[in-house]
């Protein structure tokens, strides 16, 4: 396979926080066969986003293309996207719908706006309006969250424990042999608790207490994957699952922490 293209400078600038979608996972169609990849990095002054593909060869995709090979990763069928929450600009100003049906034959979604009103969208128009309501509205939410600290009862770390968790975060720029674990060398400021995962699954209330720390040494070797630890971390203000021995696989964002722990593979999927 040939290394793939790289997107020539954008003209009109976009408000779309490229960091957002780092470490999302992708499938791109080349020539009828499907190959997955992760976005590693954004360039903002391009406004691009770098993807590279588990078989080694890398491309730099629009916002458009991105979403669309999230959703092709993601394999949602279109029925799917029945019930989704969305926002559409008109003039200038948001206005939140809901996908309420979708026609098989023509292939179009109809959304019914809060204020009554209705519309038809095509795919890309759907893909497009789904991410603006996370990027306008779950994401505020979810940031919201993240800062709340009483959610229940205190879970103490020690500071083995906190060096643990550190040890544990993968660096995207880390290369990871096929097989092996990865051997971090990433700083890791804030984190908020470990545990097994068995034990966080299905907590309800939990207090979630940040423990900030800076730690200079390299990590050393992770944890066996029969363990199946995965530390819930704080980096850039979203929580994110770091899962030891778990290979190239993306980390897993952790949302609604008001409400449940809940564990998605899409770090923009909503819940």
């Amino acid at each position: 396979m040939k290394t793939r293209r790289s997107r020539a400078t954008p003209k009109r600038k976009s408000s779309v926080d490229g960091s957002v979608y780092t470490w999302c996972r992708v499938s791109r169609d080349f020539n009828g066969v499907m190959y997955d990849g992760s976005v590693d990095s954004y360039d903002k002054k391009r406004q691009v986003w770098h993807v590279t593909f588990d078989d080694g060869d890398e491309e730099e995709i629009d916002h458009l293309e991105l979403l669309i090979a999230i959703d092709a990763f993601k394999g949602e069928a279109d029925e799917e996207h029945i019930g989704r929450r969305i926002v559409r600009i008109f003039d200038g100003k948001h206005f939140g719908a809901t996908i309420d049906r979708y026609d098989a034959k023509e292939r179009y979604w109809h959304a019914l706006h809060d204020d009554g009103d209705e519309e038809e969208l095509d795919h890309r128009e759907v893909l497009q309006a789904r991410d603006l309501h996370y990027r306008t509205v779950t994401l505020k939410e979810h940031k919201e969250t993240s800062t709340t600290k009483s959610l229940g009862a205190k879970i103490s770390v020690s500071a083995a424990e906190t060096k643990q968790v550190a040890n544990a975060f993968v660096d995207p720029e880390d290369e990871i042999p096929v097989g092996g674990s990865p051997s971090p060398k990433r700083i890791v400021e804030e984190v908020v608790y470990e545990e097994v995962v068995e034990e966080i699954a299905g907590v309800s209330s939990q207090h979630v207490e940040e423990e900030a720390f800076t730690l200079e040494e390299e990590a050393a070797t992770l944890a066996p994957r029969s363990k199946r630890m995965r530390w819930l971390l704080m980096v850039g203000g979203i929580c994110v699952f770091a899962c030891a021995g778990a290979g190239i696989v993306a980390p897993h964002f952790v949302l609604n922490l008001k409400s449940s722990v809940a564990i998605v593979d899409d770090a923009r999927e909503e819940l």
